[in-house]
């Protein structure tokens, strides 16, 4: 089945038909079908992509019938595949080889900023030179980047660095002026171009829909192979015994290229996990043009959510909150009105889509109880931040 391990009875008289060299009977450790009893078996076979069974060895082998191959488990436990339950596929592929400057790899803001200037010491005129994972929550320094700091990375290259939660990046001038935007470009809906005590934008922008068209700008991003690297993708986390991938927000980058990037690594025939898509809301009126409804697809890539981000993220203050941050006197931001919310929640779960609202702060979520009742789905709410008693 779609969510784990199908298990089949293994009756002693059930011999199976010759058995290809495809089927394989695991044994020799532990297997853990992860049933309802958490019970353990001896043994497990399969056939190609699907499980035959799993129980005593002898039952298993006939079950599997002569000319199956053994795997000895050495001891070692077999268990079905983790579920990633929230990643962003296509960021991965598409930005997962910027160096990474955050806090896993350097503790402060100033050792960050050295590590992307050797990078841009090695950039070729033009190049831009991206950097992913700051988080000034964590690195010591200052609470943001703007163009005082990476003006001194490069003034001739344009410098794009994301946050780790996504939701902010910070660019130099010449990124700016690569994306027109200056002291005159009105903030879009559901973003903000921090701006100095002159009005211009100081480099420091919050919320997908101001720094996405920023990113759009860099060429090189049309050259990079997502099918080839997708599949790598997959192959790592097999690695670490992810088979399943929730991807939240599909559509981010470009609805109709995202789907069929998936659909593209299914039928390569090489796909080595599961694809769960929920939609970006944003994307709405591109998947209402596909016309694309929950549960299209197959085992491979199945559309199963809807995915509305509401405010921001409290690492860069934006996350909306009933009470200002401290330091700050600001609340956050909506990345999208209360009344377009309470319309795209209604619209989505009547649709049958399962509804996951991302970034909702307690002051909204009453509303989302409200317009999410259901018996039938599992609507979700991913990273609340506050609770209040009442």
């Amino acid at each position: 089945g779609d969510g784990g391990l199908a298990l089949a009875a293994a009756a002693a008289g059930a011999a199976a038909a010759h058995a290809g060299p495809e089927t394989i009977i695991f044994s020799g450790g532990t297997v853990l079908p992860v049933d309802d009893a958490f019970s353990e078996a001896e043994a497990l076979a399969i056939r190609g992509d699907r499980i035959l069974g799993a129980g005593r060895l002898a039952d298993i082998r006939r079950l599997a019938g002569p000319g199956a191959q053994e795997v000895d488990l050495d001891g070692r436990t077999l268990l079905p595949g983790f579920i990633e339950p929230h990643m962003h596929f296509a960021l991965l592929a598409g930005f997962g080889h910027w160096p990474d400057i955050g806090a896993r790899n350097h503790a402060t803001v100033d050792g960050a900023l050295a590590a992307l200037k050797t990078h841009a010491d090695r950039a070729r005129p033009g190049e831009w030179i991206m950097a992913r994972q700051f988080d000034p929550s964590l690195q010591a320094g200052p609470d943001a980047l703007t163009v005082a700091e990476l003006d001194r990375i490069s003034d001739s290259n344009p410098v794009f660095v994301l946050n780790a939660s996504v939701h902010l990046a910070y660019v130099n001038s010449r990124a700016l002026e690569a994306a027109g935007i200056n002291a005159e470009t009105p903030d879009p809906v559901g973003g903000e171009y921090v701006r100095g005590p002159d009005g211009r934008p100081n480099g420091t922008i919050k919320g997908g829909a101001a720094h996405l068209p920023v990113l759009a700008c860099n060429p090189a991003l049309k050259d990079r192979d997502l099918m080839e690297v997708g599949l790598r993708v997959c192959g790592d986390a097999n690695a670490v015994g992810v088979t399943t991938f929730c991807d939240q927000a599909t559509g981010g980058l470009g609805a109709r290229d995202e789907l069929a990037l998936y659909r593209r690594m299914a039928e390569s025939g090489r796909l080595t996990a599961r694809m769960r898509p929920s939609l970006f809301n944003d994307a709405g009126p591109a998947w209402d043009e596909l016309g694309v409804a929950c549960g299209d697809g197959d085992s491979l890539v199945r559309l199963t959510g809807w995915k509305i981000v509401a405010d921001g993220s409290n690492q860069g203050y934006t996350g909306l909150q009933r009470e200002p941050y401290f330091r700050t006197g600001r609340n956050g931001m909506a990345y999208i009105p209360q009344d377009r919310l309470v319309q795209a929640v209604s619209q989505r779960a009547a649709q049958g889509w399962q509804v996951t609202a991302l970034d909702i702060s307690a002051k909204r979520l009453k509303l989302l109880e409200e317009n999410l009742s259901s018996e039938e789905l599992r609507h979700k709410l991913a990273f609340q931040r506050e609770m209040y008693d009442d």
